[in-house]
């Protein structure tokens, strides 16, 4: 699964995201470590980290945070 896939779909769903290189920003790379997963892509919706493109799980983040945020 490629990063283009899941930035896509974000872009896609409206969603503002950034792209940090965990490659290139060592703040970056220590928040991934943080999480426990082993390769990226990782999104972080609200705290919670999200492995690869599961829609089901990113869209079920998505709408309970604009859902609780009065959106």
């Amino acid at each position: 699964m490629t990063c283009s896939v899941l930035e896509r779909f974000l872009q896609e769903s409206g969603v503002p995201f950034t792209v940090r290189d965990v490659l290139r920003d060592h703040q970056a790379l220590m928040e991934f470590l943080a999480t426990g997963f082993k390769t990226p892509p990782v999104t972080v919706i609200d705290g919670e980290a999200v492995w690869g493109y599961q829609p089901g799980r990113l869209e079920a983040l998505l709408y309970d945070g604009l859902a609780e945020s009065g959106h």
